[in-house]
């Protein structure tokens, strides 16, 4: 088993290289992140690796100590194997990291990324570039966006276009041809489906143990490509928020065709 130490909660996950995960690491109390408690690790899980000891599968890339709370996380580009967009949901700001050199900078600090009082303290969240578009939810504001972005730097090169509104999503996955999204509503027990060029959104799935769906992905094989995995804690005992227990993790596959 690979643990990582000094942290009660992972959220972020991507793959830059096959089998080579980056993970987010924080503490957390309730939903805020504690302060310089942010990091990203890398989890080396390459079958042919010559790599025996967990300990040498595992390394951190980088501390991020002015992160408020580091949540969605994301591949700049399907040929960039060293750069990572991350959402920081507190501060409602985007961050560029480098895992070869350990270095990050803030590339987006717009409005719209930032939370208001009202509502669960979540500002931007899931994060995905498809093309030469980020689109990112905001649980707090209930948004579904993208922003055109530079494919070196992730910074904006356009104005956010807002493509949906209502909709208080967590992490997502976008088709590859740009055309559709699946979006994790965390503690509304549903799956959506969101019509890019449409602006229209709809439920495609409801069901009791997607209550905390967080994260959509697609299967990876000719058998599963038509399909998607959500990963959910189980049934919550009471809305999402500081008092929401969730019981069975589970994985949930939804068949699009």
């Amino acid at each position: 088993m690979i643990g990582i130490p000094r942290t009660t909660a992972l959220l972020g996950i991507a793959e830059l290289e096959q089998d080579v995960f980056y993970v987010v690491s924080a503490n957390m109390s309730s939903v805020s992140g504690v302060p310089g408690s942010n990091a990203v690790w890398r989890l080396d899980m390459r079958a042919h690796s010559s790599l025996t000891e967990s300990t040498e599968r595992l390394s951190l890339v980088a501390n991020i100590t002015s992160a408020q709370l580091l949540n969605g996380m994301c591949r700049i580009s399907d040929h960039d194997t060293r750069s990572l967009l991350i959402a920081d949901s507190q501060a409602g700001r985007i961050f560029k990291l480098d895992t070869h050199t350990g270095s990050f900078q803030v590339v987006m600090n717009d409005e719209v990324l930032k939370k208001t009082p009202e509502g669960l303290q979540v500002a931007v969240n899931g994060l995905h570039v498809q093309g030469s578009h980020l689109y990112f939810t905001s649980l707090n504001k209930g948004l579904f966006g993208r922003y055109p972005i530079s494919l070196s730097t992730g910074i904006p090169t356009g104005p956010v276009e807002i493509i949906a509104e209502g909709v208080r999503g967590d992490d997502f996955a976008v088709s590859a041809d740009g055309k559709f999204a699946w979006i994790a509503m965390n503690g509304q027990s549903s799956l959506i489906e969101v019509d890019i060029s449409g602006r229209s959104a709809r439920v495609v799935v409801e069901s009791a143990a997607l209550a905390s769906a967080s994260a959509v992905s697609f299967g990876r094989t000719l058998l599963d490509m038509n399909s998607l995995y959500v990963s959910s804690a189980g049934t919550l005992n009471t809305t999402i928020g500081a008092n929401a227990t969730a019981t069975g993790g589970i994985i949930a596959r939804v068949d699009l065709l």
